[in-house]
Order: C-alpha cells, then sequence, then structure tokens
C-alpha cells in the first residue's frame, strides 16, 4: 500500500512542476539559513566548554570600574589566605614580535602566565614536560603551527626566539593548535618571570602617595568542594591596595560568563557579538516562518489542480487519515528534497558565512547529537506544518463539491491568507528599513569630522624597543626630503591609539583623561584647533595642552591660569574624537613629548602614493632593519572602529534579500491563486469591453492595498528598533522619515513587479479559453 502511495505522491508531483519547484526552492533557501546559522549558534554557545575543569575555573573581577586587572602583588596573598583555591594563574595577553633566526613574526596573542597556566587550561602538548613548561624565567611553548612558521620542520625544543628584540626565551614545548571556540587565542605563552616584558599598569596617585603598578588577569581553579560564596567573601576582605582611589569590590566572574559577557574592559579576550547573533536567530526565525507560509499559499494556488486527485482519493474510499498519510508522504519528499539542497547549498557558501559573521564554526550537523537533536526538532515542526495544513483543509470537503470545483470559490484570498502576506511583507519592509538605516549610521561615523583632517594622513608605529630617539628623528628627517610628504609630527600616542592614561582629584573633581605627548608640529599635522592660548615651543618643559572637555572636568574658568599636576597649561584645544563614536568625548592632555616616541605620523600628497610608500619602505628598512615595514591611514583607521556595524549591516542586507526573495514567492502563490479563481470572472470583463489596464488595476489593486498595510505596521517597529540600536553610539545620525518611505518604495515597487507579471498573463488571455465550457 505504501508503495502505491509512494507511486501517486511522485507522479503528483512531477505533474505539478510549477508547485515543487517553488516549495523547494523556499524551503531550501529557508534550511540554508537555518543550518548556517544554527551552527553559528552552537559554536558560539560551546565556547570554553572543552576544558575539563569548565565549571571551576573563575576569573577575578573588579566590578566598580569594569576592570580585570589587578596588582600582581595580590597573588601570595591569594595563595596563602584564601582557602577553597586549588590552583591560581596571572595572565596577560599582547601583540607582539616574535624572531627567530632570520624569521620575524607579529603575532596577535602573546600570553604572558604563571607557572600554573597548563593545571588549569587543557592543552595537548606534543612536545616537552608539561610540570616544567613555564616554571623558570625566559621559557617560552609555542603553538605547532607557530613552531613550524619559526623553524620550519626542526626539533624546537632549546632554541632561542627573542621576543619584541628586547628579550630571549629558550622553547621548552610545543602544544597542538586548539580547534575549540576559546575565549582568547595563545599562539605563544611565556613564562611571566622573563624579565623585559610588556605589562598592563603604570604610575598611580592619589592623596595617599604614587605609586608604579603591574596589572594582571587572574584565574583561579576552586576546589572540588568549595564553597563559591565564601571563597568571594574571601577574596573581598583579603584585596586592598593604597594605589586605588576608590573601594574596589572583587568578583569571580565564572569561565563560561567572560565570553558572553563584554562589560569587562580587556585585552585580547574576544566576546560574543551578542547583536549579531540575537539578530541572525530572529531573521532565521522569521525566514522560517515565511516559508512556512510560502507553502500554505503555494498549496492554495494549487487547488484546482489538487482537488482532482484529492477527489479521486476520497471516492475511492480514502478516509481522514489516509489523506493525512497522503500529505505526509507528499510533505515529506518536499521536504527530504529541500533538506539535502540545502545541506549541499550551506556547504558551499560556508566560507563566505565565516567570513560575514567571523566565525570559524563547522557544518557538524550530522556528527553533533546536540546539534542534530535541536534541528531534527525544527524538521519535524515544518513537516507537521506543511504536511498536516493541506490534510486538514481537504480533509472535511465532500468530494462532489471538488469534482465540480465548487470549493476553489470558497478557499479564495482567506482572512488568514492576508494576515500571512502582511507579515511577510511588513517582515520584509522592516528589514529593508534596518538596512538602509544601518548604513546611514556607518556613514555618518565614516564622515563625521572628528576634530581632526584624516585625508592623506599616515601613521606608523615605533616599536618600544627602539631605544635611540635620535635615530628616529634622523629617519623623519629623511622622510621629509620625499617632496611628497609635506609635514611630519612625533608623539607618543595618536588619536585612536591613546594607551596612556590618568587619574587625578582636581578641584575637588576625581578627574580620569587620556595623554599624548607630542611635539610643536602635532596639531599642525592633524590640522587641530587651538581655541585658546598657543602651541608648544620645541624649548618647552613642564607645560601642557589641554582639550576644552578637559578644562570643563577639572572646573577651569580660566584654564591658562592653572596647572594640572606640575605642568602649567598653555593652550587649549577643541575637543575631538579620541576613540570611536562609541564613546563621548574623553578629556585629553597634550605634553611635549620627551625621548620616547611610539608613532610617526605624516601628511602626504594625493599623487604618486604607491611611490610615496615605497620611498619610505626604502627610508624604514636603512633605519630599521630588523622591523617589518608598517603604515596605516587615518581613514583606514577609523573605518576598523566600525568593522562590527558593517558586517551587521552586510548580514542584514543578505538576509534581507533572501527573506524579500521568499516573500515574492509567497505573493506569487497568492497572485496565482487569485488568478485561478477569477478567471472566468477576467474573461465576462473582456467580453464586455474590460480593457487590460482596467482588468490590471483591479488585480494589482487589491495587493497594493495589504502592503500598503504591510507598512503602516513596519514603520513603527523597524523606527522602534532602530532607536534602541542608535543608542549604542554616542554620536549618531537622525532617523530620517526617506529611510522608511524608501523601504516602503522598495517593498511596494516588487511586489508590484511580482503581481504584474502574473496580471499581465490573465489579463491579455483569450477569453473564449476561461468560458469555452459555459
Amino acid at each position: 500500500m505504501m508503495n502505491n502511495l509512494l507511486k501517486l505522491v511522485f507522479r503528483t508531483l512531477i505533474r505539478q512542476k510549477r508547485f515543487l519547484i517553488f516549495s523547494v526552492v523556499s524551503l531550501s533557501v529557508c534550511l540554508s539559513l537555518v543550518v548556517l546559522t544554527s551552527a553559528y549558534y552552537a559554536y558560539e554557545m560551546s565556547c570554553d566548554k572543552y576544558q575539563s575543569n569548565y565549571e571551576r575555573i573563575y576569573r577575578l573581577v573588579n566590578t566598580p570600574k569594569k576592570q580585570v586587572r589587578l596588582d600582581e602583588q595580590y597573588y601570595n596573598t591569594l595563595q596563602t589566605s584564601v582557602s577553597g583555591i586549588e590552583k591560581a594563574c596571572r595572565v596577560n595577553i599582547f601583540g607582539s614580535m616574535l624572531t627567530a633566526g632570520d624569521v620575524s613574526l607579529g603575532i596577535a596573542n602573546l600570553v604572558i602566565a604563571d607557572s600554573t597556566f597548563f593545571e588549569l587550561f587543557d592543552y595537548n602538548i606534543l612536545t616537552g614536560p608539561k610540570s616544567h613548561l613555564l616554571d623558570a624565567a625566559n621559557k617560552i611553548v609555542l603553538s605547532k603551527s607557530l613552531s613550524e612558521k619559526l623553524f620550519g620542520s626542526e626539533n624546537p625544543l632549546g632554541k632561542p626566539v627573542k621576543l619584541n628584540m628586547v628579550t630571549t626565551a629558550y622553547v621548552s614545548g610545543v602544544f597542538d593548535d586548539i580547534k575549540e571556540k576559546s575565549h582568547f587565542q595563545s599562539d605563544a605563552i611565556v613564562s611571566l618571570y622573563t624579565d623585559k616584558l610588556p605589562w598592563s599598569g603604570g604610575n598611580f596617585w592619589n592623596n595617599n602617595g604614587k605609586w608604579e603598578v603591574k596589572l594582571f588577569s587572574y584565574y583561579v581553579l576552586l576546589n572540588e568542594q568549595a564553597d563559591t560564596a565564601s571563597v568571594s567573601s574571601q577574596i573581598k576582605a583579603t584585596y586592598y591596595f593604597p594605589w586605588y582611589s576608590f573601594t574596589p569590590n572583587i568578583e569571580m566572574q565564572p569561565l563560561s560568563d567572560i565570553f558572553s559577557d563584554n562589560t569587562y574592559r580587556d585585552v585580547g579576550i574576544s566576546h560574543l557579538n551578542k547583536p549579531l547573533l540575537r539578530l541572525l536567530l530572529a531573521i532565521t526565525l522569521i525566514v522560517i516562518l515565511i516559508a512556512g507560509i510560502n507553502y500554505i499559499n503555494l498549496s492554495l494556488s494549487n487547488l484546482n489542480v489538487e482537488s482532482k486527485t484529492v477527489s479521486i482519493l476520497k471516492v475511492n474510499g480514502a478516509k481522514r487519515d489516509g489523506m493525512f498519510r497522503y500529505y505526509a508522504v507528499s510533505g515529506g519528499l518536499v521536504l527530504l528534497l529541500s533538506f539535502v539542497i540545502a545541506l549541499l547549498s550551506s556547504a558551499l557558501f560556508q566560507s563566505y558565512f565565516k567570513s560575514l559573521v567571523s566565525s570559524e564554526f563547522q557544518l557538524n550537523i550530522l556528527t553533533d547529537s546536540s546539534y542534530l537533536l535541536s534541528f531534527s526538532g525544527l524538521i519535524v515542526i515544518l513537516f507537521l506544518g506543511i504536511g498536516l495544513y493541506p490534510a486538514w483543509l481537504f480533509s472535511g470537503i465532500n468530494p462532489i463539491s471538488l469534482f465540480q470545483r465548487e470549493i476553489a470559490g470558497k478557499i479564495r484570498l482567506s482572512s488568514f491568507s492576508k494576515v500571512l502576506l502582511v507579515f511577510q511583507f511588513a517582515t520584509a519592509i522592516a528589514l529593508i528599513a534596518s538596512v538602509l538605516m544601518i548604513f546611514k549610521q556607518i556613514d555618518y561615523m565614516k564622515n563625521k569630522n572628528p576634530g581632526f583632517e584624516t585625508s592623506y594622513l599616515i601613521k606608523q608605529e615605533i616599536h618600544y624597543s627602539v631605544k635611540n630617539p635620535q635615530t628616529i628623528r634622523t629617519y623623519a628627517a629623511e622622510l621629509l626630503k620625499n617632496p611628497n610628504i609635506l609635514k611630519l609630527t612625533l608623539s607618543d600616542g595618536v588619536p585612536l591609539g591613546i594607551h596612556s592614561y590618568s587619574n587625578q582629584e582636581i578641584n575637588g573633581n576625581e578627574v580620569k583623561y587620556k595623554n599624548i605627548d607630542c611635539d610643536a608640529a602635532f596639531f599642525d599635522v592633524l590640522d587641530m584647533n587651538l581655541l585658546e592660548g598657543r602651541s608648544f615651543f620645541d624649548s618647552d618643559k613642564n607645560v601642557c595642552i589641554i582639550t576644552e572637555k578637559l578644562a570643563k572636568e577639572c572646573g577651569f574658568e580660566e584654564p591658562l591660569n592653572e596647572k594640572i599636576g606640575d605642568n602649567q597649561v598653555v593652550g587649549v584645544m577643541a575637543d575631538f574624537n579620541s576613540m570611536s563614536m562609541h564613546e563621548e568625548i574623553s578629556g585629553v592632555l597634550f605634553r611635549p613629548v620627551g625621548d620616547y616616541v611610539s608613532n610617526i605620523s605624516f601628511r602626504i600628497t594625493g599623487a604618486n602614493i604607491p611611490q610615496t610608500l615605497s620611498a619610505t619602505n626604502k627610508i624604514w628598512n636603512e633605519f630599521f632593519p630588523d622591523y617589518p615595514f608598517n603604515y596605516q591611514f587615518y581613514d583606514d583607521l577609523i573605518a576598523q572602529q566600525y568593522e562590527k556595524e558593517q558586517k551587521l549591516a552586510n548580514s542584514i542586507s543578505i538576509i534581507a534579500g533572501l527573506a524579500i526573495f521568499l516573500c515574492c514567492l509567497g505573493l506569487l502563490g497568492l497572485v496565482l491563486n487569485m488568478v485561478e479563481n477569477r478567471i472566468k470572472e477576467i474573461g465576462i470583463r473582456k467580453v464586455n469591453g474590460a480593457k487590460v489596464s482596467e482588468i490590471l488595476t483591479m488585480l494589482n489593486a487589491h495587493f497594493i492595498k495589504w502592503v500598503v498595510i504591510a507598512f503602516v505596521i513596519a514603520i513603527p517597529v523597524s523606527w522602534y528598533a532602530m532607536h534602541r540600536w542608535l543608542e549604542n553610539f554616542a554620536y549618531k545620525t537622525t532617523l530620517s522619515w526617506w529611510v522608511f518611505a524608501l523601504a516602503g518604495l522598495l517593498a511596494l515597487g516588487i511586489a508590484l513587479l511580482t503581481v504584474s507579471w502574473q496580471s499581465w498573463k490573465a489579463a491579455t488571455r483569450n477569453p473564449v479559453e476561461a468560458l469555452r465550457y459555459e
């Protein structure tokens, strides 16, 4: 019996090619997106879960200032005065340059850690004794891929690696590359007992004095019997250092929360892109609904053909359960074909989707049991939806009515179908409006005047290991001999690249500001606006220039008569964006640059840019042959601040396009249904003299009305969503009316094109064909 049923379903689907193709395309697009999004979600949610001590590892955080780094000296107190801790480890992460022989590589993550690092975190050690990898100074452990880049196929154990050109460590082990998701990636791990390593912290002072403090992130592994609350209270009671200008409150953050919580300021740590993930999940759910709606609408549009099959089945004794079996098999075959195509297309577009969401997830749907279980649940829901609805629709209908096609007049564009149509286009319009607003905000951020001129302005970083300031100044003088380099400045810190901060009590106010040390040419090269006072002189000492924001925060009424510390204020500069436009403008203090220079900024002409860069590269190699040539245009530096938003916009654009495509398929199903049901009416109208334009207007107006209703619903929804999203920015564009109007016009235009295609075919059809048997 099942064999006969399969034959019947197969022949029916082959005969109904239009229905089959539209259904499979709609469902396969939906399932492809589901496969990719589910794989991305599963990968992101698996972060750090491969760690065997996942439930017992915590990071210490300082909640008042949202900081993750504590004084290095607390390590001894933590070990001796807090019970319940099995192991503790201090960690810092920096970008670094590693040199082995003639090979120099820049790496994003050099981890500086205690000897207990490999006892807290799981690494597959390929070579070297695990218990002694970091137990002494000048030891470094490399990943397998990094070891191969530095030493090729040679055994790296015991070989020297120079770190940042200032200190040498020796390879004590090699670990296998981590393929699982982790909140930090480790290319190399060096013992923190090694001298001359980079460190976080600096000089801190308050009413109690001045301190030089080194800061580390603290990870702790609790005993299996330890009480978390007890350990936390002990840490709070024992952590105190006088250099704080506020009362610290130390909490234990579970390892499971680090990746998902981006509240705390940390360097080298990756975080979950919550807005992107939520958006993908929400839109995927919407696309699932749209695909299900399309199948229903296509079933309705195929009513006349389908009614013959149903009538024959019912006349031959098919009961309600038989009808359900028939449609279950039919829907199952369509779903199975769609699923196979979805898997193939997902594999095809996986690389592009990875670049879109910046993730290295794998399509392990057939091997990951938890992933397979949730995906199977979705398939079952879709199966029930597309299989049971048509069965329910036809099972209670009298077969005589089906033969006489009386039911065709009853199942027209029902209220349910209208609601589905409005939902589809409201979603599409909201997505289009969101895409337009996000691109508008990105354009605003990229083109807003940051308070300095960025065109043809280039930044070069000078490695901190370059200790001879005269070499840097001579290099700068050689650059200025090039007629295509107009002007140049030396500094420690630049806009969008300030690494020095100060906290100080001024006029009873606790003021935090950023520091830039620069020469007299700095403000001219960056074309910054001096509001009052003067710029620096080459001979200046113990003077400073402050921004207008800092003057207000300090409570200065006459800034030129004030001092900050030992520095006399000699000028006030207009405010500028020292960071991205996600943040409010902060106060900045400029001091005359000393012997330490970390940046060279120079402005070039717009002509012969490749030749200018090539000449600069040549001069660089003469002065700094051991360091790779680096440069970055300030325009590119600003664009990098908004890569997250750019990816968000690109993601929405693509998915909005898919949603529009699926909406058009659904709309096409409704058009086919309506035209099929009104063939005789159109024929009678044409016989009685109706023009083609009049029939087109009659057919199109019906759908335009529902698109307009969808527009009215979508506008407040998209306006609210974009209003909330723009709250993430301190400086934002306006919610312009034309964005929403354009979104509505685009959706209306697409709908008209879809409808008019079938309306034109119906309006130009020979009425004799429609009325031949009447």
